[in-house]
């Protein structure tokens, strides 16, 4: 079997995988140094100057606009077919473990620490050498993203989160999850547990709301994929997707909706 990256086939062959407006704001806003490792620049009239002297332009969220040559030219994933994919990074460990000793520093060591050392890993990983004291030390902060014409869209900072890690242990938490969710791109199965999970990093609001009748909102997204109906066809089945439904929503029970929070989103 040969393999080839899913993304690059999505972004190349489909036309359908662009950079999205959070990740704009985020990359762009802190001046981040992963930004030409992860997107390729823009030719688009409509694309933006960033601090690598290179274009870049995203894709709203949610928008109801058919596939078109505007949103084509807006920057691909800087992903070829031989790009391995991967579902865990060390990266990634760094940030787990800097979560819990926020929680719990006797058990699991220096949260600053741990923090730093999960961005100095993803630069790494990343091929980045830029200095991550620098970069968490520069106060910058996420930028709106907007671009006017066809399909304009305008969007605030969806963030005034610094790389600096300081103020409380909640804006610190914000902290860690903007980090960790920036680190585990292009993973985006991971980034949206992440995001369902702990509230961060603040996202873009989808334009559109097309799953209103399943119970999502702008503002709380899906939470989860609804069962199929094929897991219910039979009487065995039945019993075992009743069960399920009772695990829903923190074990209170719940609808097979999108909007139905599993057993661990349960912060409000």
């Amino acid at each position: 079997m040969v393999f080839r990256n899913n993304i690059e086939w999505l972004a190349n062959q489909y036309n359908e995988c662009r950079m999205g407006s959070s990740m704009f704001s985020y990359l762009l806003g802190y001046q981040d140094p992963r930004l030409s490792a992860y997107f390729e620049a823009s030719p688009s009239a409509y694309a933006v100057a960033a601090f690598d002297g290179k274009n870049y332009q995203a894709v709203p969220p949610g928008n109801a606009n058919q596939q078109n040559t505007i949103y084509t030219d807006f920057s691909k994933p800087n992903i070829t077919s031989n790009t391995p994919t991967y579902w865990m990074r060390a990266s990634e460990v760094y940030f787990l473990r800097a979560e819990a000793a926020l929680v719990w520093p006797a058990d699991f060591g220096n949260a600053a620490e741990l923090y730093k050392q999960g961005i100095e890993m993803s630069f790494q990983e990343n091929g980045v050498t830029t200095s991550v004291d620098t970069y968490m030390n520069s106060n910058k902060v996420p930028v709106k993203h907007e671009f006017t014409g066809s399909y304009a869209c305008s969007f605030p900072a969806p963030s005034t989160a610094t790389a600096k890690f300081e103020g409380s242990t909640e804006q610190k938490l914000e902290k860690i999850i903007i980090q960790k969710w920036i680190a585990l791109f292009p993973n985006g199965q991971e980034a949206w547990t992440e995001w369902r999970r702990t509230g961060y990093p603040k996202l873009n609001p989808v334009m559109v709301n097309n799953g209103s009748s399943q119970g999502a909102t702008k503002e709380s997204g899906v939470r989860r994929m609804i069962y199929p109906t094929s897991f219910y066809q039979t009487e065995d089945g039945q019993a075992i997707y009743n069960a399920a439904l009772l695990l829903l929503n923190n074990g209170q029970g719940g609808e097979d909706k999108s909007s139905t929070r599993l057993w661990w989103d349960c912060k409000r």
